[in-house]
């Protein structure tokens, strides 16, 4: 299928919020630059989460219409020869410098890297002594994307029906479980909460993948997205996030990222749709889009570098602004052309449609 249009521009922008986020750790970071974007880096998670829950339902869908099934081994070699490479020499970077600085990053912290389970161990990284969780925090995200492709194919083998109940149950017992994780902590493992409670933001994406394959004269109307229409959600969508801390838990645990990801799915296709506008000509502006090419090695990396000086061997040069957003952009664009471009002429050699 062609490229769907700016999907690069939103995860660009998805990158920068998380880097402006991480980088405000750092007492050198220019305060201005930390407080300008009303969003915090979970909310960049989220728009990962919805357009990976999107794209990827859409690419199977796509597959599937074309070949009649869903070629799983040529998928999972897809994933992996996108994801494995770079996340793998991360976590040996990680491994060397913990050892030369000895941080003493515990090993259990290691194996839920390697096997992406970080999610089930949140609760131990974020307490343990002096941030030292940190370099390997951020897998947590990756580990629940994971997850999302080891089942969801097998879904959409289900058939058009079953694909919509199984939507419609994950919808609703996403956000149940993030109160049932904070009700029954304990227990969360029975009811794999640290899965479910991230995953309508994946789910909201497929969704809207769904009924563009299902329903595409409700999706693909202009009169959806007037300027009117798409400026009360993003307006919205900057006030729940700013007065967020005003929202009362009983709602703020069950519907926050569920309404996040619900204005972040109406305004991706939003841009996907109305291409006659400022907004779609930024978006897929070279420069915003390159940018969302490099997002996910961008997100790999930036861990070694957007530290706080305050934590475990953090007052390092080149955690201090601006050298670590250089060297945070410079290892990026190296890491994407000079060792993942290599593997992905591999990927694409198990493309069928």
């Amino acid at each position: 299928m062609s490229k769907i249009p700016s999907l690069d521009g939103l995860r660009a922008i998805s990158i920068l919020i998380v880097i402006n986020t991480h980088a405000a750790h750092n007492a050198s970071y220019p305060e201005p630059l930390s407080k300008w974007i009303p969003f915090e880096g979970d909310f960049g998670v989220t728009v990962f989460f919805v357009i990976s829950g999107f794209l990827i339902t859409t690419l199977l869908f796509n597959e599937q219409e074309k070949l009649g099934t869903i070629d799983l081994k040529n998928f999972y070699i897809r994933r992996i020869l996108r994801i494995f490479p770079v996340y793998f020499l991360y976590l040996f970077v990680v491994f060397l410098f913990d050892k030369f600085q000895q941080i003493d990053i515990p090993a259990n912290f290691y194996i839920h890297a390697l096997t992406y389970t970080t999610n089930f161990n949140l609760s131990e990284m974020w307490t343990y002594p002096d941030h030292v969780h940190w370099l390997l925090g951020h897998t947590w995200s990756l580990a629940v994307e994971e997850q999302f492709y080891l089942f969801w194919p097998f879904v959409l083998l289900l058939g058009n029906k079953n694909i919509k109940w199984v939507l419609i149950g994950l919808l609703l017992f996403s956000p149940i479980s993030r109160v049932l994780l904070v009700l029954f902590r304990s227990q969360s493992l029975f009811f794999l909460a640290d899965f479910f409670k991230y995953a309508d933001s994946i789910m909201w994406g497929a969704l809207l993948a769904y009924l563009w394959k299902y329903a595409p004269n409700m999706i693909n109307n202009p009169n959806n997205y007037t300027w009117w229409l798409r400026s009360s959600a993003f307006i919205v969508l900057v006030v729940w996030n700013i007065y967020q801390h005003l929202i009362p838990s009983i709602l703020y645990v069950p519907l926050f990222r569920m309404i996040n990801s619900i204005l972040i799915g109406y305004l991706m296709m939003s841009v996907i749709i109305i291409q006659n506008d400022l907004i779609f000509k930024l978006l897929n502006h070279r420069i915003l889009a390159s940018i969302g090419i490099i997002s996910y090695s961008l997100y790999i990396w930036q861990q070694l570098f957007l530290y706080s000086e305050e934590w475990v061997f953090g007052d390092l040069w080149f955690r201090q602004f601006p050298e670590n957003l250089i060297l945070v952009f410079t290892m990026g664009i190296l890491s994407y052309n000079l060792y993942e471009k290599q593997f992905l002429k591999i990927k694409n050699r198990f493309k069928k449609v």
